[in-house]
């Protein structure tokens, strides 16, 4: 048996320990993978709505505690997050698994394009030498330092929309200047109007 299949039933039991699907669901996701056949359930999107898939399982996958399954839908590669599947079932269809197919490399394949997603947009601000560190906690590997001036650090920051980065940046209001682009400075002077709608005039203060 190929040495990832060992590792995927292997790992069976702590997937059913630690995701919301029920212990069935992992032991049929085990049998899947060791026999190559297709399997069919209802998954849950971020939208919430239920659709059916029937997918060729290749491996199973953890990241920050959360279990994933790489399948094939179609010729298509696609993952799913176990904790969303719910009525699975294996067919009689047989899963085809790629012959040049590694799991670690779909994997890493995989987080690049998740994080290529969220840092869509970037965004040049400069701040205190004193708060960079504090950013660097904030925004991780999607902070680099462009240039270190007199005045200051100028650092290009990135999510995956203006809006994004202007509710992250917004808590540090006059004390960091957004340079670029006009999509974040735009949404910064939104937040700031509705803030001040929303409580400028209280009685409270």
């Amino acid at each position: 048996m190929p040495f990832q299949e060992v590792r995927a039933v292997h790992q069976t039991q702590q997937v059913a320990e630690r995701i919301g699907c029920h212990r069935g669901c992992a032991d049929d996701l085990q049998q899947a993978i060791v026999d190559r056949v297709q399997v069919r359930f209802a998954y849950g999107g971020r939208d919430r709505v239920r659709t059916t898939r029937t997918v060729a399982p290749l491996g199973l996958v953890v990241k920050d505690r959360v279990w994933y399954l790489i399948a094939l839908s179609g010729s298509e590669q696609k993952t799913y997050r176990l904790d969303r599947i719910r009525d699975l079932e294996l067919t009689a269809h047989p899963a085809v698994r790629p012959e040049d197919f590694d799991l670690a490399t779909a994997w890493e394949q995989v987080v690049h394009e998740v994080e290529a997603r969220r840092s869509s947009v970037t965004a040049v601000v400069v701040i205190p030498r004193a708060l960079l560190w504090v950013l660097r906690r904030q925004f991780g590997r999607h902070l680099e330092v462009v240039d270190d001036e007199d005045h200051g650090v100028r650092v290009s920051v990135a999510a995956h929309s203006a809006t994004s980065l202007a509710e992250q940046l917004a808590g540090w209001g006059s004390s960091i200047e957004i340079v670029s682009p006009r999509d974040v400075r735009r949404e910064l002077a939104r937040i700031g109007s509705e803030l001040v709608a929303a409580y400028g005039a209280s009685s409270d203060v």
